[in-house]
Parts: C-alpha cells; structure tokens; sequence
C-alpha cells in the first residue's frame, strides 16, 4: 500500500464525516429486504447501486451527502462511495474507502471496501460489474486509516 499524501487524506476525512447511515437507514431496509444473508444484503446494496445511480464526473470536487446522490441519481466515485458505505453501515457493516491510482502517478479514483467474511470486499459500482472487482492496471493504492 502506498502513503496517502496530506490532500488524498484531507479528501477521505471529509468523506468518511459525510456517511449517515441514519440518512439513508430506510432505504437500505428497502433495498435489501428479500437479502436471506449478509452476502446478499452486500451484494443487493452493490447492485442497487449499480442500476440507480450514473456517474457523474464534475469539473470542480464538491462532495454532495448520500442523501442528494439518492436524489440525484448521480454522482462522481466519492459521492457513490460515501452512499455505498451509508447503505452497508446502515446494515451495521464496518467499511472503508480505497483510493487507487490506474494508469496515473497520483490517486484519482476511489470506491467502498466492507468487512465480510475475515477480508475486505471491494465495491465499486461505477466501474465494476461485480462485488469484489476492482479497477485493472492498479499502480498504486492506499486504504483510509
């Protein structure tokens, strides 16, 4: 794992203070009420997800809550990964943010990893098809603290 640098922290803080998983508590109920497990309640919130909200990649970064992204039906890779953990914390869930860089000297993308099983799962609706996959060609990555 890579050092993160005082920007890419600064960025995760700010992140790990917007997930409210009594925001969003009724709509992980609902959206994993036929779940008979916790894997299936990740796999529901994955792809939950997955199917309701676009990217949306911003000029400027500006972190909108998990609420607004619900509302939104959109939003860039930290927005989707603040939802995500929400959603799965609202479940009583232990999460984390993983942040990557692909084809880049610097981190650029970032997703939700939750703790399942003995090992951290990674969840990246916006660019994976499936719970667990990550990004190809990862050249450096780095876990919140």
């Amino acid at each position: 794992m890579a050092k993160i640098g005082y920007g890419t922290k600064q960025i995760l803080i700010s992140m790990r203070n917007l997930v409210s998983p009594t925001m969003v508590h009724n709509y992980a109920i609902e959206a994993t009420q036929e779940a008979r497990s916790h894997d299936e309640q990740i796999s529901a919130v994955f792809y939950h997800v997955k199917n309701l909200i676009h990217s949306h990649r911003y000029t400027s970064e500006a972190l909108q809550t998990p609420y607004d992204t619900l509302n939104y039906g959109a939003g860039d890779a930290d927005d989707v990964a603040v939802l995500v953990a929400s959603l799965l914390e609202a479940l009583n869930f232990k999460t984390r943010f993983k942040v990557v860089a692909v084809n880049h000297k610097e981190f650029h993308h970032v997703y939700t990893q939750v703790f399942q099983n003995g090992m951290w799962i990674a969840l990246d609706p916006l660019y994976s098809d499936t719970v667990g996959g990550e990004p190809h060609s990862i050249k450096k990555s780095a876990v919140e603290e």
